[in-house]
């Protein structure tokens, strides 16, 4: 039987989907099937690790985001060199592209989706962004199986028109052996970063996107800012630094010493360690990623309350209203009032939630049950 499975994925940066992909491989998938891992644009950060695994890793390099006859050509020659048994498709360009990529192969594989986004913020979306929406829904019933990793997410896109011949929810999972405590750690970070060991310290991983909510984040944060002096703010994920003017606009009054704007960062598991508060400002999500990592990290949550991130957070946390501004500088103030002892009480407890149903060994189970199904029905 042909056990090869070929992930399509937009791209390989550090964002929530890339690193996903690139533990659940780590996790134990890469030794179930033979993977492969192909880029619509570059291998970015998590090429290297993906290849380290021993799964091969293709790219396309459409940086431009817009496909010519050569990539098209490439993109067939390598379907056609796997020849695999499934091809999955990872987000919304990568469904497609998955979709795109089964026509032309025979006999044709089983086509999996995977969504990984809510649509609470649809309108506000650039317009290509939304015919690629529309597009996944219009080819929405060709896949075999559509894959959710949010209850909230799937609820949505079946009223939306997503009309999946079989649908699942797989919820993300997360390594607790990387994403942990380490008072160590968290040492030498605030140490690197200039910031003081007796410091508060708020914080937020994600892209600069308008659905991260990074203007309500660092409005909320100020007004922390000035009823606390000792609160720093640390911001990190692409393209969150200094050369992006808007951002540099919201962030003006901050004082320069306590506002960290770090760009993409690799070493996650690490920056985590360093933070007393994990802030999801997001105005959109399905099942963000780096609230549960923080979480694993022993770090208590404010999350606004879209996707699954309440489910997520559960009783560790505070759960605010999004694109709320006084709601979000609230439940900062309430958390970083809280004494130190507390915090670390909500924080255990936030790892033994994530410890004990959202373990990442479990998720790249059930990935590989669900091939291993699939498989068996073309055999």
């Amino acid at each position: 039987m042909n056990n090869k499975v070929l992930h399509v994925i937009t791209g390989l940066s550090t964002g929530g989907a890339e690193r996903y992909l690139h533990r659940l491989l780590e996790a134990g998938l890469a030794e179930s099937q033979e993977h492969h891992v192909l880029s619509l644009n570059d291998e970015g950060s998590q090429g290297e690790g993906i290849r380290a695994l021993g799964v091969p890793v293709h790219s396309l390099d459409l940086n431009s985001g817009i496909p010519t006859p050569a990539s098209l050509q490439k993109f067939n020659a390598i379907g056609h060199s796997i020849n695999p048994s499934i091809v999955q498709g990872w987000m919304y360009h990568g469904n497609l592209a998955a979709y795109w990529a089964v026509q032309r192969m025979h006999p044709k594989p089983i086509q999996v989706w995977n969504i990984r986004w809510s649509l609470d913020t649809l309108r506000a979306e650039k317009v290509l962004t939304r015919i690629v929406v529309r597009a996944n829904r219009f080819f929405s019933s060709r896949p075999d199986v559509t894959i959710y990793n949010s209850e909230t997410a799937r609820n949505q896109h079946e009223a939306y028109g997503f009309r999946s011949r079989e649908s699942q929810t797989i919820y993300n999972g997360f390594d607790t052996s990387l994403f942990k405590p380490d008072p160590s750690v968290r040492a030498a970070v605030r140490q690197e970063l200039g910031i003081p060991d007796d410091a508060i310290v708020i914080g937020n991983a994600s892209r600069l996107h308008h659905a991260k909510g990074h203007r309500i984040l660092v409005a909320a944060f100020k007004r922390c800012a000035i009823a606390n002096p000792s609160v720093h703010l640390i911001l990190a994920g692409p393209a969150v630094d200094i050369g992006k003017q808007e951002l540099m606009s919201w962030c003006a009054e901050i004082p320069q010493e306590r506002l960290h704007l770090l760009g993409e960062h690799s070493e996650m598991h690490t920056l985590l360690t360093a933070l007393d508060v994990y802030c999801s400002s997001s105005l959109a999500e399905a099942f963000p990623n780096s609230v549960g990592e923080a979480m694993a990290c022993g770090t208590p949550c404010v999350v606004t309350d879209v996707g699954d991130s309440a489910h997520l957070v559960g009783d560790s946390g505070w759960i605010v209203r999004a694109n709320d501004v006084n709601q979000l500088a609230a439940g900062l103030a309430s958390a970083i009032a809280r004494p130190r002892p507390e915090l670390s009480e909500l924080g255990g407890l936030a790892r033994a939630r994530i410890q004990q149903n959202f373990q990442i060994a479990q998720n790249a189970a059930r990935y590989a049950d669900l091939y291993t199904n699939l498989q068996q029905r073309i055999t």
